[in-house]
């Protein structure tokens, strides 16, 4: 998800400089060396110090937390069904794509990505597909089974339900939610939202006046923004300092390479 970057071995100056410190939040493990949110990414991850862990979730048929993006598998185990179809007995049958030499890993449950990663400083739970308050709040549960205390969970998501069901059930658990933004491919100058309001035409100029409602709403600790975005030049390091100026916590989806990594520790 994020990004890790060492400022003092850069040599240029960024345009700002903040005090906190970047962290890199792994999402799905270490998965450019095992294969994603698999026991060894997340091994790896470990090992590698990542400040935080973003667990995507969704549910088997037999209703356990599993780590997983996409309800269908065949990206992650060339197996064309859906997720919810299958028990967790079911699904340990078969393998996760081989990949960097690692022919032999499963699908994990929550509960056994949590005792590998128990120890990591943070989290971030991201609930997919179609959500049930209770099965939810079993699943929250797991963090304390596992030693975790909530304080040390952060819940990141696009969902409307989602984040309103934590604002009412567990005030206290920190909010972020994932923002999408960027120029519409179908309608010329128009930026397409996600934010839950109509579109803004042309570039907006009060972007961070939007962030910081959708911030309000929700009753937000954070914004996860896209590095699309500041590619296109809908964002920039002003509009991250602007926000980070109104306490609120800032990410960035989805460096790939450490280009992308030094441009998200130099707008902040």
């Amino acid at each position: 998800l994020l990004f890790s970057i060492n400022a003092a071995e850069k040599k240029q100056t960024p345009k700002y400089k903040y005090t906190h410190r970047i962290k890199c939040i792994s999402d799905s493990g270490e998965a450019r060396h095992a294969p994603s949110r698999s026991m060894a990414a997340f091994r790896l991850a470990m090992e590698r110090k990542a400040d935080a862990f973003k667990l995507d979730i969704r549910y088997t048929k037999d209703q356990i937390p599993v780590l997983t993006h996409n309800d269908n598998l065949k990206s992650a185990m060339n197996w064309n069904v859906s997720l919810g179809s299958k028990t967790l007995a079911e699904l340990k049958e078969r393998n996760l794509k081989p990949s960097f030499g690692y022919n032999n890993e499963k699908i994990v449950s929550l509960p056994e990505v949590l005792e590998i990663i128990k120890d990591a400083p943070e989290f971030e739970l991201d609930h997919k597909g179609y959500f049930r308050e209770e099965r939810f709040r079993k699943t929250l549960e797991e963090f304390g089974k596992a030693g975790i205390s909530l304080d040390r969970v952060t819940i990141a998501s696009w969902s409307d339900k989602v984040l309103r069901f934590m604002m009412r059930e567990y005030p206290n658990v920190r909010r972020v939610k994932h923002i999408q933004l960027c120029y519409s491919t179908k309608k010329k100058g128009a930026v397409f939202n996600t934010f839950g309001y109509p579109e803004t035409g042309g570039n907006p100029k009060d972007i961070v006046k939007l962030l910081l409602k959708v911030r309000d709403e929700y009753k937000l600790y954070g914004l996860n923004l896209p590095l699309r975005a500041f590619k296109q030049g809908l964002l920039n390091a002003d509009h991250v300092k602007a926000l980070r100026d109104a306490g609120v916590w800032v990410s960035l989806w989805n460096p790939q390479n450490a280009e992308e990594a030094k441009f998200a520790a130099e707008i902040g």
